[in-house]
């Protein structure tokens, strides 16, 4: 019964994974990023003919008022919980990879 459940597991994670790189190659091949690109660029040209504008009917001009800033802030629970696993991954093989290296310098030293 047991080897069912661990099966399943396993398939349902295969299923998981096949779902998500199918969803990540279909964003890919229609260019969801590519246009979300070309719009912040369409935004930028769209600042530039204003900035030049301004330039030619005389007016002050300032810099932050053509800039635009999309700083988004990713921070949640799940990125944290990521970093947290990825520092404690790092530490672990850095301590164990050491460990193991002296081991064998110990051992051919000899």
């Amino acid at each position: 019964m047991k080897e069912k459940k661990k099966h399943r597991f396993w398939i349902f994670l295969l299923i998981l994974s096949l779902i998500i790189y199918g969803g990540l190659y279909i964003a890919n091949i229609s260019g969801y990023y590519e246009t979300s690109i070309s719009k912040k660029t369409i935004l930028t040209n769209e600042n530039i003919k204003k900035f030049e504008q301004d330039i030619k009917s005389g007016k002050e001009v300032n810099i932050n008022d053509y800039y635009e800033k999309n700083k988004k802030d990713y921070n949640n629970a799940v990125s944290k919980a990521g970093i947290k696993f990825s520092n404690g991954v790092e530490k672990f093989m850095t301590k164990g990879l050491s460990a193991t290296l002296k081991l064998l310098g110990k051992l051919f030293s000899t």
